[in-house]
């Protein structure tokens, strides 16, 4: 797996936030939530 970035915020808004300034960016964006399953292979994940 290569991701570019990887986001851990403190909570649910600032994941949303930050991955949504990612993707606005042009960047394959997760936003992983609860039990999420496998991160994608490329792109930002934030938890």
């Amino acid at each position: 797996m290569t991701l570019d970035a990887l986001v851990v915020a403190d909570d649910l808004t600032g994941a949303m936030d930050t991955g949504h300034e990612f993707a606005a960016r042009g960047h394959p964006t997760t936003v992983a939530v609860g039990e999420a399953g496998v991160p994608p292979e490329e792109g930002v994940l934030a938890v």
